[in-house]
């Protein structure tokens, strides 16, 4: 058998315009490479609809301004190089550093114009990324160490490559932390569900719920609102603990509510004629659960090591 190739033409997209800004970019253009297309098909318990195809093309800047705090961006080569040319000491380690042929080679004013080029390049990237720093801009905490406070949770996207350490703070230990990193604009709230979605009001009562408790009964002003940012909810994932930030969690335990739950119970024996509605909201106030006061704790997780870089 013998087998014959041959050409045939194919389709290809030759301009993407952005769903939300109407930016358009022609194949030819650069920015037409850096356009996002992302498509998906809805399953059963999708909330766009069971079998749905969602679509959309989004401009690298539309992009970065409404999923920018979200985005996991991985340092380029050139940054890597940088960060190992940092470390690099010519009287320590000796001759070139030969990680780079542009550096290792050539002239002394080649090398050296070489070299400003790539921090040109490793500063360009960080510019355009999306990172910590712009997290701090978007805040105003760029002066001041963050303190990223959270209810009940942590996860293991807010603690880098490092050593930490988790102490017991007391309630005045707290109050003053939080006192003084709202005065100095460093105190960003964080939840890991999203406070803002409709499907998420538990989540919003029982922290609407521990704001005041700690308002009444250790004297913490802490507000809903403290956990959304300019446009959406603050997410856990945005606190990283790192030299320039520690997460404060509040943690506490539930009791049944001791004024609701006697006056349910006297009310569920009553030999009136109660309609089902009525018998359930009753279900629902005998098994009402309320902060336990007492119950607060205050932990912090701070870095007491980063990592370490090596060559």
């Amino acid at each position: 058998m013998v087998q014959r190739p041959a050409l045939e033409p194919t389709s290809v997209v030759q301009q993407i315009m952005c769903d939300r800004c109407g930016t358009e970019a022609a194949r030819a253009e650069v920015e037409f490479q850096e356009m996002t297309s992302i498509g998906f098909g809805g399953g059963y318990g999708s909330i766009f609809g069971d079998g749905t195809r969602v679509e959309i093309d989004i401009c690298q800047r539309c992009l970065s301004e409404t999923l920018g705090a979200w985005l996991r961006v991985k340092p380029a080569a050139d940054q890597r190089i940088l960060r190992k040319l940092s470390l690099f000491d010519p009287a320590v380690h000796g001759g070139e550093f030969p990680a780079s042929a542009p550096l290792a080679l050539g002239s002394p004013a080649e090398r050296a114009h070489a070299k400003e080029d790539l921090a040109s390049s490793a500063i360009e990237g960080a510019l355009r990324g999306v990172d910590a720093s712009q997290a701090d801009r978007r805040y105003g905490l760029a002066m001041h160490p963050r303190t990223y406070l959270s209810f009940w949770h942590i996860e293991t996207s807010n603690l880098p490559v490092g050593t930490f350490r988790r102490r017991v703070l007391s309630t005045a230990e707290a109050r003053s932390m939080v006192n003084s990193a709202r005065e100095s604009g460093a105190l960003v709230c964080v939840a890991k569900e999203d406070l803002g979605a409709p499907y998420c009001e538990g989540a919003r009562e029982r922290h609407r719920e521990l704001c005041a408790a700690l308002r009444a009964n250790a004297d913490i002003e802490i507000h809903l609102k403290d956990f959304f940012g300019e446009n959406c909810a603050n997410p856990l994932c945005l606190a990283e603990i790192g030299g320039q930030g520690s997460l404060l969690i509040v943690d506490c335990h539930y009791a049944f509510d001791d004024e609701i739950r006697p006056v349910a119970t006297a009310a569920g024996t009553s030999d009136t004629d109660e309609t089902f509605k009525a018998r359930t909201r009753l279900t629902k106030d005998m098994l009402k659960m309320s902060v336990a006061p007492d119950s607060i704790k205050f932990y912090v997780f701070e870095q007491v090591e980063p990592a370490k870089q090596s060559l």
